[in-house]
């Protein structure tokens, strides 16, 4: 997951230069589905 987040500038410019703000949404996507999966298998908090 840190390592997907290394690439948020990346992924910013060339959604800006391509004028494809779909590459955000991809992004973020991609970003949620990693900490879904990270915190399905380490979970932080749980239930009594």
């Amino acid at each position: 997951m840190i390592r997907r987040l290394a690439y948020w500038p990346e992924a910013f410019d060339a959604a800006l230069t391509g004028l494809a703000p779909n590459l955000i949404c991809n992004y973020a996507f991609e970003l949620a589905s990693l900490f879904n999966h990270f915190y399905s298998t380490c979970p932080i908090l749980k239930g009594p």
